[in-house]
C-alpha cells in the first residue's frame, strides 16, 4: 500500500503500519490480520498499539450515531402500549408500502413482542431455534419493502467470503483442481440475488461483554464477514473511489437474556 493511501492520525501514527506491526507479533488470529480495527478492543491499549486518545479519534471518525428509542416508549406500561398499537394512524389509509412500511413494521413487531411478554415467554430460557421463530424473525421482516432482498438463515454461507477465499482457484492442469472453499457461515446473511449487504450473529444467551461466544463473533467472525461483503460491494460498483466512500456493510450481534 502506498504511504499516501494510509490513514495518518493527528498524533502522526499510521494506522495500517501500527496494525501490521502488531499483527506479526500475534500468535493467534486477530482482526488486525485483515486490517480491520475495533477501537473498543482493549488489547490495543494493553499492548500499547494505540493510545486511548488515538482510539477515540478512530472511534469518532465519520461516526454514524445509532437512533435512540423515544423515552415515551420506554416508559409506557402495557395498557398504554396496547392503546398505541391499535390507535388509528394517519398513514393507515391510504397505506403506501414504500412510504409507510417502516411504521407498519414497528407496529407489527411491537404487537408480536407484546404477545410474548404477556404470556411470560420472555422470562424463560429457550433454545436458539425458539428465539428465532418467536422473537428474532422481526429482523427478517424489516426488509420486506425492498424488492428481491432476502435474509438467509440456518447458518447460511457467505458468498462474498467464498469468493475471496477462491479468488486464485483454477481448473485442473499441472495439478488437480482444488476443492472450492466455503465462505464463513453466518446466522443471517442479507442478500439480493448474488450481492450481499450485511450479516448477523446470534446467541442463545448473553454471558456478559467478555463471554467467549460474544468475543469470537464480535472480535473475529462478524467483522471479517463484513469486510468480505464490503469488498464484494466495491467490486460491484467497479471499484470507483467516489462510490466506495459511500458504501457500508452492516452487521449486528444479538442474544437472549442472561
Amino acid at each position: 500500500m502506498n504511504d499516501s493511501d494510509k490513514w495518518k492520525l493527528s498524533t502522526g501514527k499510521i494506522v495500517e503500519d501500527a496494525l501490521y506491526n502488531f499483527g506479526i507479533k500475534c500468535r493467534h488470529e486477530h482482526l488486525c490480520h485483515s486490517f480491520v480495527i475495533d477501537p473498543n478492543d482493549n488489547i490495543y491499549i494493553n499492548e500499547e498499539v494505540f493510545t486511548e486518545a488515538e482510539l477515540d479519534e478512530i472511534r469518532k471518525y465519520k461516526l454514524i450515531s445509532m437512533p435512540q428509542m423515544p423515552p415515551r416508549l420506554i416508559n409506557s406500561d402495557i395498557s398504554s402500549l396496547r392503546d398505541a398499537i391499535f390507535k388509528s394512524q394517519q398513514w393507515d389509509s391510504p397505506y403506501n408500502r414504500q412510504t409507510h412500511f417502516d411504521y407498519d413494521w414497528i407496529r407489527n413487531t411491537a404487537y408480536n413482542l407484546l404477545h410474548e411478554y404477556e404470556a411470560g415467554s420472555l422470562e424463560k430460557d429457550h433454545l436458539e431455534l425458539w428465539l428465532l421463530v418467536h422473537v428474532w424473525n422481526f429482523v427478517d421482516r424489516g426488509f420486506g419493502n425492498i424488492d428481491g432482498l432476502e435474509t438467509a438463515r440456518s447458518e447460511s454461507s457467505s458468498r462474498a467470503s467464498s469468493n475471496r477465499k477462491n479468488r486464485n482457484r483454477t481448473g485442473s492442469a499441472i495439478v488437480k483442481m482444488k476443492r472450492k472453499i466455503m465462505g464463513r457461515r453466518g446466522d443471517l446473511i442479507i442478500r439480493k440475488v448474488s450481492t450481499e449487504y450485511g450479516c448477523s450473529e446470534a446467541g442463545k444467551s448473553f454471558e456478559g461483554n467478555n463471554g467467549t461466544k460474544l468475543l469470537h463473533e464480535r472480535g473475529i467472525k462478524a467483522p471479517k464477514m463484513m469486510k468480505d461483503i464490503f469488498y464484494s460491494l466495491c467490486e460491484a460498483v467497479g471499484n470507483e473511489e467516489e462510490k466506495i466512500r459511500k458504501l457500508q456493510s452492516i452487521g449486528f450481534i444479538h442474544s437472549s437474556r442472561c
